[in-house]
């Protein structure tokens, strides 16, 4: 199966960098989910934002979010029931799986 990393530059004002992510099956649209996807963003996270401070801000499937950082000690909020947002170095200190 062949998949799409979709990458958009988000403007939020002055000072800040932002890119809205999306991981797409290629052929049909779809997002990727599981394994396969858990495995190629946590493969991903790191490169953007290599060097900088970040956070990432889940706006969607945010069950799987909770599930895969709850399975990895990766500490995280839900400030609104719409999102979930960790800190980038959550992500680089958790451990494989």
């Amino acid at each position: 199966m062949a998949y799409v990393l979709e990458a958009e530059k988000m403007d939020l004002g002055e000072g800040t960098s932002a890119v809205g992510l999306e991981l797409l099956e290629a052929e049909t649209r779809e997002p990727v989910t599981g394994e396969t996807a858990a495995q190629i963003w946590f493969a991903v996270f790191p490169v953007p934002i290599a060097g900088e401070s970040a956070a990432i801000d889940f706006f969607s499937h945010l069950d799987c979010v909770s599930d895969f950082c709850d399975g990895r000690g990766i500490s995280y909020r839900q400030p609104a029931a719409v999102n979930a947002l960790l800190a980038a170095t959550a992500c680089e200190n958790a451990p494989a799986r």
